[in-house]
């Protein structure tokens, strides 16, 4: 993230628009799984079961948080490679 923002500095550049996406609605499979698994658990009256129920809601919630700073991360690094691109022939120009 600071080689990313140093290139941008570099470069002249506030900010990027591919920087600040922030991945919502990226994964609707997974976003519709939770939305599921938390109405279940409302509605689910036996503790064990609306336990397990806010287990696995729990459980998907960190996986779509995962896929989401991945999906960035692999953002980031294509955006960062752009910035080294456009300095170096930047540099050669000049």
């Amino acid at each position: 993230m600071e080689r990313a923002a140093g290139l941008l500095v570099d470069l002249e550049r506030g900010g990027s628009t591919v920087l600040d996406d922030d991945g919502a609605g990226a994964f609707p499979e997974d976003e519709e799984r939770i939305k599921a698994l938390d109405a279940a658990k409302k509605r689910e009256q036996d503790k064990r079961k609306k336990k397990n129920l806010g287990m696995q809601w729990t459980t998907a919630r960190k996986a779509l948080a995962a896929k989401v700073l991945q999906r960035r991360v692999a953002l980031l690094e294509n955006r960062v490679a752009e910035l080294e691109k456009e300095l170096r022939a930047r540099a050669a120009a000049a």
